[in-house]
């Protein structure tokens, strides 16, 4: 097929998915639940808090203990672990239907592993992508912070919608200290055990270095409108934004988010 019907192909069918994702949206506007069991395992998380570490440990895992050699790489892993609608796992048993994505809490009656990470480490990242993945206007990086839809409250407003919904909560930070140890308490939703062998194979084909080399080797979704020489996988930092905030952008950060930081342990490194 040539690259030109192939780009077609593309972009109609992600043209029908979204025109499919629009109408689910629409219908749970008026019935959260609508197409949601509650067996099902969702993954929130606020954008660049760690999705794709979270989705590669898990499609990683059942990869390794179905005794697959199947790679995990960013083209294939939502076929493993969806990032639409919710879908069991092609292979194994003992898995419910999952699906990470980054919506708020709407009164979905599911079970829910919450993805966290630093918002100061958030806010930069996120930046970065919307400048150099989207092409976006996003301005200054003092601008955007402060912009209702990509900015702090945005990201406030993500976290306290999933509040009291939350059966797990797996941190960024967590993740980097301890990939294994998140990886079991996520598994601890699932019908089924995970051993130590799998543990270990699962964390080391998701590590940095091993999901750089899988995008090197394989690349990224193709989207139209977006710069797809773009790197997924830049840093992966825990450094509370120290490249991007000065001051008083972080004395910004904890008069909007303040409160909830200060409730998961997070704080800003200037007197406040």
């Amino acid at each position: 097929m040539s690259d030109r019907k192939s780009g077609l192909r593309y972009n109609v069918t992600r043209q029908l998915k979204k025109v499919y994702l629009n109408a689910i949206d629409q219908v749970r506007q008026i019935n959260p639940q609508f197409g949601y069991r509650e067996s099902d395992v969702l993954i929130p998380s606020f954008p660049k808090s760690g999705r794709n570490w979270v989705r590669f440990l898990l499609a990683n895992s059942i990869v390794v203990a179905e005794g697959r050699d199947t790679e995990i790489h960013f083209l294939n892993s939502s076929g493993w672990i969806s990032t639409t609608v919710c879908k069991t796992p092609p292979i194994g048993e003992g898995y419910p239907r999952i699906a990470a994505d980054h919506g708020e809490y709407a009164g979905q009656n599911t079970k829910a592993i919450y993805i966290l990470r630093h918002p100061a480490d958030v806010m930069e990242s996120y930046y970065v992508y919307q400048r150099d993945r989207w092409n976006e206007p996003v301005g200054e990086f003092s601008e955007f912070i402060r912009d209702d839809e990509w900015g702090v409250t945005s990201w406030k407003s993500h976290v306290e919608s999933w509040e009291g919904h939350v059966d797990v909560l797996v941190t960024f930070e967590g993740l980097k200290d301890d990939p294994g140890a998140r990886l079991r308490e996520m598994y601890t939703l699932f019908e089924r055990t995970i051993d130590d062998e799998t543990v270990a194979a699962a964390v080391e084909r998701s590590s940095f270095e091993n999901m750089a080399r899988m995008e090197e080797k394989y690349g990224i979704p193709e989207k139209h409108g977006a710069n797809n020489d773009f790197t997924f996988m830049r840093r992966g930092d825990a450094s509370q934004g120290a490249d991007y905030f000065d001051d008083n952008d972080y004395r910004y950060l904890w008069e909007a988010a303040g409160d909830v930081m200060d409730r998961y342990g997070y704080d800003v490194p200037v007197t406040v």
